[in-house]
């Protein structure tokens, strides 16, 4: 049994994978799908009886012999609420290595909630084979049918594939790793704000060390993400809300880091001033006081009138007074740095400054031309040695230029030999990577 495996192009499927995956009934392949989700009826408490059954029948299932788990959120409507894809699928994993049936079955996530790299690497690292995140992808192919993104469909929801992947790789290279095999269920993870019993139950082997929330103050959460889909509309509140996920949002939840706490931790810096820093100490521990703070803050600033169109400075005029000239070459590179360069300037060299009054000399910078080899790879200039200083023709004498002559002349031969390999073939363009 162990020598049967499905090949997969990618951890990352999209429908048609997964449909294909649900209906094979090959060899000893025997897939089966299970709900995640449970009753709004039953509440917050509900999300932890949920998840039990969860578990349950995942044990129960490869005992009937199926060895493909589908864990499916697409049974979410009004009166169910979907278990977050993550916890039932750990609470899954570690209740069936606990039995010593996780081996026998592999595990593939169909959810609604995964949409980032970052999603799809918390559900591989805690034990998925596959993640079809497919309301991203049914998103991908709306927004081809709305002409917003290039099409045919297909190719787009394959360019979105590919973009999760390429993140998944980065991802692993950062943490030494480079095969999904060994990425799968290695929990190279830490939890913030989990209670600890949660992460001892569910996340068994991941580091806790600050404690946070449980299963009850989850299912609250999921009930009220539930809500704002399923709930009765706001005549109101006609937009949706703004999240503030990874950025303070003055309408969105509420952040440590915000422009309350910003202000006084500032003066208090700045003034050397104590009673300012517990204030900001407070802000921090007290979400209340800073909600209210921040309240007053921006009823201090009365909601200015709307501005013409007509009255905004055009594009045009706005970018002449953009320069790159203030950024080094360890910033950005050394094309990008010259590309500002007047028309007549040679490339590589330094920009010459006229004075403002008529008939005054050039002054040229004080950075100076240096030939390819003097930079390292980030692109910044050596050390200054001796004439070389300043721009321009090199100052010598007629028997060291006559010494130097062969040298260049081997230089100049390199450099048209380089040319020459370069451009020899067809003529066409290398392939794209994949």
């Amino acid at each position: 049994m162990q020598c049967h495996q499905l090949r997969l192009a990618g951890p990352v499927i999209d429908n048609h994978d997964l449909a294909k995956i649900r209906a094979v009934r090959e060899g000893v392949f025997d897939p089966v799908t299970l709900p995640l989700v449970w009753p709004v009826s039953d509440g917050p408490d509900g999300l932890a009886a949920a998840v039990d059954r969860l578990c349950r029948a995942a044990a129960a299932a490869i005992d009937d012999g199926h060895n493909v788990l589908i864990l499916s959120d697409r049974g979410v409507d009004a009166r169910h609420v979907a278990i977050p894809s993550l916890l039932a699928l750990s609470a899954v994993q570690q209740y069936l290595v606990a039995a010593g049936t996780r081996m026998q079955a592999g595990l593939v996530v169909e959810t609604a909630e995964a949409r980032e790299v970052h999603d799809i690497a918390l559900l591989i690292g805690y034990g998925a084979a596959a993640v079809n995140p497919y309301l991203a992808i049914d998103l991908v192919a709306e927004l081809v049918a709305r002409d917003r993104v290039p099409g045919p469909a297909d190719a787009a929801i394959a360019r979105y594939v590919h973009a999760i992947e390429d993140g998944l790789r980065k991802v692993m290279s950062k943490m030494g790793i480079s095969t999904i095999q060994s990425y799968r269920g290695a929990q190279i993870f830490e939890a913030v704000g989990l209670d600890r019993e949660l992460v001892d139950r569910h996340f068994t082997g991941t580091p806790s060390r600050i404690g946070g929330i449980g299963l009850a103050e989850l299912g609250g959460e999921a009930l009220e993400r539930h809500a704002r889909g399923f709930g009765p509309a706001d005549p109101a509140d006609d937009e949706l809300p703004t999240g503030g996920l990874y950025q303070w949002r003055r309408r969105g939840e509420l952040h440590k880091w915000n422009p309350a706490t910003i202000a006084t931790l500032q003066a208090a810096v700045r003034l050397g001033d104590r009673a300012q820093f517990a204030e900001f100490e407070r802000l921090c521990d007290d979400e209340d006081r800073a909600l209210a703070t921040l309240r007053g803050l921006f009823e201090l600033v009365p909601d200015a009138p709307a501005i013409a169109l007509d009255e905004v400075e055009p594009v045009g005029e706005i970018v002449k007074r953009f320069v790159t000239g203030a950024m080094s070459f360890g910033s950005i590179s050394a094309e990008a740095h010259e590309t500002p360069r007047g028309r007549d300037e040679p490339a590589g060299r330094a920009v010459q400054l006229r004075r403002g009054r008529r008939g005054a000399a050039p002054v040229r910078t004080r950075r100076a031309w240096r030939p390819a080899a003097q930079r390292d790879q980030a692109g910044r200039v050596g050390p200054v040695r001796g004439h070389d200083s300043l721009p321009g023709p090199r100052r010598g004498s007629a028997d060291q230029d006559r010494a130097r002559a062969p040298s260049r002349a081997r230089a100049a031969s390199c450099r048209a030999t380089r040319s020459t390999i370069g451009s020899r073939g067809s003529g066409a363009p290398p392939p794209a990577s994949p």
